[in-house]
């Protein structure tokens, strides 16, 4: 297209500057061109990647958290200096 590839490396920051080019111009043209086109793409990423992550969260089966833990990792339940709050009674 053309356009000065440093915009690219503050693509955000030069979004004040577009609204204040002329509305007629090749170049605001060319650049509203280039930002829609990228809106475009990056929402159909998205777009996949939330259907991929549903479709992933489909195949996760039923767990239920109200079980006792049995594992060699445990939490301690020291109390640091006398004070409750600070040993972290769970």
């Amino acid at each position: 297209m053309g356009l000065d590839v440093s915009i690219a490396a503050n693509a955000e920051g030069f979004v004040p500057t577009l609204a204040s080019l002329p509305k007629d111009d090749a170049n605001t043209l060319a650049l509203q061109s280039a930002y829609a086109w990228a809106l475009r793409r990056l929402w159909a990423i998205l777009c996949g990647l939330s259907g991929l992550s549903l479709l992933l969260s489909l195949g996760i089966g039923t767990h239920s958290l109200d079980r006792v833990l049995e594992s060699a990792h445990f939490l301690r339940n020291d109390k640091i200096n006398g004070d409750s709050e600070a040993g972290g009674d769970l």
